[in-house]
Parts: C-alpha cells; structure tokens; sequence
C-alpha cells in the first residue's frame, strides 16, 4: 500500500493502524475536493497533500 511506502520513506517507521486511516481518510477529503475544485488530476494532488502532511509533521520534526 502506498501508505506503507510513505511512512517507510519519511519517517522511517510502520504506519499504525490508526494512522493509517488518518491519512486514507484525508487522501480522500483532499481528493474529492480537487474534484469539485474541476481538478483532472485529483488523485495526484491528494497523494501529493499526503506526503507533504507527513513532512509537516511532528514526527518527521523530531527526526534527528
């Protein structure tokens, strides 16, 4: 799942189940709202969003 992919590449860690469908389900807003938005490639942003939610995020901060 690229969900799984993404956690391993940023933040070098298994995604929980709980952040699992954290993410999925804001995949999801984003993605249905770059459609009503008239956006063709709607899914790509909203992976794109993903990814940059989890670079945004206090864990991927903390890092060191």
């Amino acid at each position: 799942l690229r969900v799984d992919l993404m956690y391993q590449l940023v933040l070098n860690a298994r995604v929980g189940t709980l952040e699992q469908e954290e993410i999925l389900a804001f995949f999801r807003r984003v993605e249905k709202e770059s459609e009503l938005d008239g956006h063709e490639d709607a899914q790509q942003r909203a992976w794109s969003a993903a990814c940059h939610a989890l670079f945004a995020s206090s864990r991927f901060q903390m890092l060191e």
